[in-house]
């Protein structure tokens, strides 16, 4: 397998996001229904908060309690 990288330009400013001092990534696990909530990318240049789960479907994962 190739080791890909993700390349992420903000739709809003047109910064390239290239590095973790360009965006930061958040994301909640599940809700009280467990439902996964939405994964947010945010741009560090202009503010703009991007939701990935408005272009992208979600898996559910299920973690075991230890």
């Amino acid at each position: 397998m190739v080791c890909a990288k993700l390349h992420i330009i903000c739709g809003n400013c047109g910064a390239y996001l290239s590095s973790e001092d360009d965006y930061n990534a958040t994301c909640e696990f599940q809700d009280i229904k467990g439902e996964p909530y939405d994964i947010y990318i945010t741009c560090k240049n202009c503010g703009t908060l991007h939701a990935l789960t408005d272009y992208f479907e979600v898996e559910k994962v299920f973690r075991k309690e230890e």
